[in-house]
């Protein structure tokens, strides 16, 4: 997490999170104790918020070397962003999508917009079981 930039947290454990769990030691860290009504839309909003931001308070990435800048792409990108779609492929990789919960369709959904959008994915599923009755796997 130091490396972190930006980590947005959609908590559905039964047991709420106490303040004294919620400590945010680096970066910005965001965390919901509830799920988005769409997890896709929040995660593309929320990536395109901030490389627009980002880009307006720094200019040009750093790692951008002088073909990269004269690529239209890349100037129409300087311009505008409001979608997944106007920003680049290699600013896009520098994203990870993390997944840890116990369903499969969230999954699976997520894993289709990362490969999608062309973002890093990784994803940690577990299935808890209490008295033989699945509690969190789909049904």
């Amino acid at each position: 997490m130091k490396d972190a930039h930006l980590a947005a947290v959609y908590y559905t454990g039964k047991d709420k999170l106490t303040t004294k769990e919620l400590i945010r030691s680096y970066g910005n860290i965001f965390v919901q104790q509830s799920r988005p009504s769409s997890l896709v839309e929040v995660i593309a909003s929320l990536i395109v918020l901030f490389e627009r931001k980002f880009l307006a308070a720094n200019g040009m990435k750093s790692d951008w070397d002088v073909e990269d800048l004269r690529n239209d792409s890349i100037q129409s990108t300087l311009r505008t962003i409001c979608t997944m779609n106007d920003i680049t492929k290699a600013i896009r990789r520098t994203w990870v999508l993390l997944y840890c919960g116990g369903s499969t369709s969230i999954r699976d959904e997520l894993a289709r917009f990362a490969h999608k959008s062309k973002i890093g994915w990784q994803a940690e599923l577990f299935d808890w079981y209490c008295v033989g009755f699945p509690l969190l796997a789909d049904r």
